[in-house]
């Protein structure tokens, strides 16, 4: 699942809560946020990951 579609699933589920679940909402808008701040981690961070885990693998053979 790319970020936009969990995005949008995100986008999906708060307005759900204004449909009748409003004490779901400050717990879903957290998530979002955290999905958020790692989406863009992982972007910033991909290559230097993947490195390491070549490196890991290359070790472990």
């Amino acid at each position: 699942m790319n970020q936009a579609d969990r995005s949008g699933i995100d986008a999906s589920l708060l307005a759900l809560c204004a449909a009748g679940m409003p004490e779901a909402k400050a717990p879903l808008e957290t998530s979002l946020k955290e999905e958020q701040r790692m989406a863009a981690w992982i972007d910033s961070n991909v290559e230097k990951v993947t490195m390491e885990y070549l490196t890991h693998q290359r070790q472990a053979a």
